[in-house]
C-alpha cells in the first residue's frame, strides 16, 4: 500500500470511529482487521544526549540507557538509530568489531524495553556534515566496484550481528543520501550540498 493510500485509508477510519461505525481498537467486538487499521506505530530518530553520534567512540551504556528510559516513557515503541559508516568501517577490506559490539549493546539495551531498532547504515548527510568512507571519496558515488565491495562486506557484518536480535526491525538504507551526488531533474541541476569535512573518530 502506498502512502497515499494508507492515509486515505487512515482518514476514513478515523472518521468512521467518530461516528460509531467502527468499533475501537482494543475494544472486544474490533476483528483483526479492524485492529491492524486502527494501530499505528510510534518511533523516534535517535540522537544520543551524550557526545551525539561521538558515543560510538566514547561509549556509555548509562547514558544511552538513560535516554531509552525516556524514548520509552514518551511511548515510543522504536527508534531509528543512525550508525557512522565511516567510523564502522574506516578501511575498504575491515569492520571494527568494537563499533559493532556498541551497536549490539544498544540494541539489546532497546530490547530490555521492548523498543525495536531500525539502524540506517549509509549514513550520508547528517547535520551538516558529509559521512562517506574517505577511502571511498573520489569513487563515482555508488556506481563503482569499490563501493560495491566496501559497502557488501559492511552490511555482510552489521547483519552477522543484527539478525540475532528479536528486535532489529530491519535496514533503513540512508540518510538524505541525496546529498552525495547531483543528478539532472528535468534538464535541471541541483546546487549540490556543501559538506563540512568528517569529524575524526575519537
Amino acid at each position: 500500500m502506498d502512502r497515499r493510500e494508507f492515509l486515505k485509508g487512515a482518514s476514513c477510519c478515523a472518521a468512521l470511529t467518530a461516528l460509531g461505525a467502527l468499533p475501537v481498537a482494543g475494544s472486544d467486538d474490533a476483528s483483526s482487521d479492524d485492529r491492524a487499521l486502527l494501530t499505528h506505530r510510534f518511533g523516534v530518530n535517535y540522537v544520543p544526549s551524550r557526545e551525539w553520534y561521538y558515543c560510538y567512540n566514547d561509549w556509555d551504556a548509562s547514558s544511552i540507557s538513560h535516554d531509552l528510559d525516556q524514548i520509552l516513557e514518551i511511548g515510543a515503541d522504536h527508534l531509528r538509530v543512525m550508525v557512522i559508516w565511516p567510523w564502522f568501517q574506516p578501511n575498504p577490506t575491515y569492520v571494527s568489531s568494537a563499533h559493532l559490539d556498541r551497536l549490539d549493546d544498544l540494541t539489546r539495551l532497546a530490547a530490555r524495553r521492548n523498543l525495536d531498532v531500525l539502524p540506517t547504515i549509509y549514513t550520508g548527510w547528517l547535520s551538516g556534515y558529509h559521512f562517506n568512507p574517505v577511502f571511498l571519496e573520489h569513487e563515482p558515488f555508488y556506481t563503482s566496484s569499490g563501493w560495491a565491495a566496501a559497502q557488501a562486506l559492511y552490511l555482510a557484518e552489521l547483519s552477522k550481528r543484527m539478525r540475532h536480535h528479536p528486535n532489529f526491525m530491519g535496514y533503513d538504507l540512508g540518510n538524505e543520501i541525496n546529498c552525495n551526488w547531483q543528478c539532472s531533474i528535468e534538464g535541471q541541476r541541483p546546487a549540490p550540498c556543501q559538506p563540512r569535512a568528517t569529524p575524526e573518530v575519537v
